[in-house]
């Protein structure tokens, strides 16, 4: 909300206002008025009421004309009208009451709001004291516009000014700076260009600073900021995006209206937002080189290049199982080419020569190793020093079985059967072929393989390479395709790989189908008449379809039943229709039943691990059907004498509980 600098000459107390409606602008100049609903519920004021020096109109009536909005107030939601008085509100001194619709003008509780400026005691001054709406004695002073710079909880004119303020936040971004230690600061012609006078802050500790000012509206700003708290910090503004500052530089300059304002976000001493820096992907690549033909120096192997800055000593390899092959394990940024040489010592006396066959060109002669980087880890292949290729192995290898396993149970097996294809069979697609020994959809192979080698492998669902496995790289080493191989170091000892799932990591898991029982539900209709349709059973075992589970009547003795083979350990909601739709369906009392969702209910059931049978109970009911036993009938004779009796005409007759009017004969 806009905040307004006001100057009074004498200090004014302030009221708290019950009301929704208040003024928020008078302007006896141009005779505009706004009133704003502060509240939470929308209000109609057309038939509300102005009072000025006892001149009274209607919102509704032609002298009072509408300049912005309408007269139907939204919470929030303002109106500006212009009223055309004759005297009352003029532009020397008066006040300005808002009533409601209908009721006395002196009757405080009809007041809304009121206004009064030029001097005091004018028209409703008194009813408004009573109000609470205003002190008597207090107006505001001038030809105005006044501004309201409450909240719409306060009244009187210590809520009002002839100045209006807006919020202006600036912001900057420092992340491309050091922070001082004294923290961030604006200064500008808003704040008396004050050093340390207007601290801003990180909110959410994103590198962004910002503060807020309360300015007047409808001027221009200059402004810089300081990292730090004295002008040693200040920034260099840019010529571009700056005003001549008077002493040889520029300032930041912003215009400012009549509404609050977000300055753009710059980065400290540009015109710009800060450019996003990317931290670049960093991935480990491994470095090999064989020095099996050569004499170590005592100084120990090591690989330079471009990835440490050259330093000869810098990066110092390892032989990890004494087998004459040195490493090292560089982190290096993804998506680069590295250029780099091994040496036989820690000087570049040991340097080896590339061959050009392998090598780029070093600016000096001679040449270097290149090798391309992207966005996994990469272990580079393994050179002899001095060479292009691995070295030639002259003594005859340990060869050892190893034996591969890949279940396949959640795979449908290819038609050609399941292959494994890797480094120690020359990658040859149809060449190795596994077999399933006993059935259980895990298959092996078992390969002869020289000892004291690391494998590279994977399997294939079928004979070729389409229905090869997609390795995940959690457990894969990069196959130089953009993909992975499965790895596997192979000792001078027999070996079995561990099973795995295809195209996992890990044995597969193993699925246990559900246990199933069954089910008989009973229903008992002898107190119904039975559809031509028959009676169904529906429910959660059988997807609630109406004609989907017919019941019969085995023995003819009006109980309906139908078994289902469910899953064990479950609970079942069903219900029973007297037909093949809900037309017919039954209602079952809340005392058995769990609420539907529907507003009625269901039956419900849980089911263990073994067959089962439900009780029998009667459609719509609890429990089972009452029994109606038919009464015995026997013949009873009445006798009466009537020889002392004259006979009536109409017969002779007997009646009684168990029937009324039966003739009698004559016997």
């Amino acid at each position: 909300m806009k905040r307004i600098l006001f100057s009074l000459g004498f200090a004014l107390l302030v009221f708290q206002s019950m009301a929704q409606l208040k003024f928020t602008y008078v302007n006896p100049v141009t005779n505009e008025i706004t009133i704003r609903n502060y509240g939470s519920t929308t209000i109609n004021i057309s038939t509300y009421r102005f009072c000025a020096l006892f001149e009274y109109t209607s919102l509704s009536q032609p002298q009072v004309s509408i300049v912005a909005g309408d007269l139907n107030l939204s919470p929030d939601e303002s109106v500006t009208v212009a009223w055309n008085s004759s005297s009352g509100f003029n532009t020397t001194s008066s006040d300005l009451g808002l009533f409601l619709p209908t009721g006395a003008f002196t009757v405080p509780s009809n007041m809304v709001d009121f206004f009064q400026y030029g001097d005091s005691g004018q028209g409703r001054e008194n009813v408004a004291a009573s109000a609470g709406l205003w002190t008597a004695g207090t107006f505001l002073t001038g030809s105005g516009p006044w501004y309201y710079t409450g909240d719409g909880s306060l009244s009187g004119a210590t809520q009002w000014s002839d100045t209006l303020l807006v919020d202006v936040t600036f912001y900057v971004d420092l992340n491309n700076e050091i922070v001082s230690p004294n923290g961030v600061h604006v200064v500008g012609s808003f704040q008396g260009w004050i050093e340390d006078g207007s601290p801003m802050t990180a909110v959410d500790a994103d590198g962004v600073y910002e503060y807020t000012a309360s300015v007047e509206a409808n001027n221009t700003l200059s402004y810089v900021f300081l990292n730090g708290n004295t002008y040693a910090g200040q920034e260099t503004v840019p010529a571009a995006c700056g005003v001549d500052n008077g002493f040889g530089g520029y300032n930041r300059s912003l215009a400012v209206v009549d509404v609050d304002l977000s300055a753009d976000t710059v980065c400290f001493g540009t015109c710009t937002a800060c450019e996003i820096i990317v931290e670049p992907t960093i991935v480990d690549v491994t470095f090999y080189v064989d020095l099996n033909n050569e004499t170590v120096s005592p100084n120990g192997v090591h690989v330079v290049g471009s990835f440490q800055g050259w330093i000869e000593d810098g990066s110092p390899m390892t032989d990890v199982d004494a087998d004459g092959v040195y490493e090292y394990t560089a982190s290096v940024e993804a998506n680069t080419t590295l250029s780099y040489v091994f040496l036989n010592g820690n000087t570049y006396a040991g340097q080896e020569t590339v061959p050009a066959a392998c090598g780029v060109d070093n600016g000096f002669g001679g040449y270097n190793r290149s090798l391309a980087v992207v966005e996994v880890d990469l272990s580079a292949d393994t050179v002899c020093f001095g060479t292009c290729t691995a070295c030639e192995i002259i003594v005859e290898p340990t060869m050892v079985d190893v034996t591969f396993y890949v279940d396949l149970n959640n795979e449908t097996v290819s038609p050609n059967g399941v292959h494994v294809v890797g480094s120690f069979q020359g990658w040859i697609e149809d060449g190795s072929p596994m077999t399933d020994v006993d059935a259980d959809g895990v298959y092996e192979y078992t390969a002869s393989v020289e000892a004291n080698t690391t494998l590279s492998y994977v399997f294939l669902n079928g004979n070729t390479y389409a229905g090869q496995e997609t390795v995940p790289a959690a457990c894969g080493v990069d196959n130089g395709f953009g993909g992975y191989n499965r790895s596997l170091a192979v000792v001078d000892v027999d070996l079995s790989a561990d099973t795995v799932c295809f195209g996992t990591c890990t044995a597969c898991e193993i699925i246990v189908e559900p246990t199933t029982v069954d089910v008989t539900f009973y229903v008992d209709l002898n107190n119904e008449t039975v559809s031509p349709n028959g009676v169904h059973v529906v429910g959660s075992f059988q997807g609630w379809i109406e004609d989907g589970s017919p019941m019969t009547d085995v023995d003819a003795d009006g109980v309906y039943e139908y078994t289902a083979s469910v899953e064990a350990n479950t609970t079942l909601s069903y219900v029973f229709l007297n037909g093949n739709t809900y037309a017919g369906q039954e209602t079952v009392p809340a005392a058995c039943g769990v609420d539907n969702g529907f507003g009625a209910y269901n039956r419900s059931l849980a089911v263990v691990d073994v067959d089962l049978s439900a009780d029998t109970v009667c459609f719509g009911t609890c429990t089972a059907c009452e029994i109606i036993v038919e009464p015995t009938i026997v013949d009873v004779t009445f006798y009466v004498d009537l020889n002392n009796e004259t006979v009536s005409p109409n017969g002779v007759h007997v009646v009684g509980s168990f029937r009324d009017g039966l003739k009698m004969a004559h016997r």
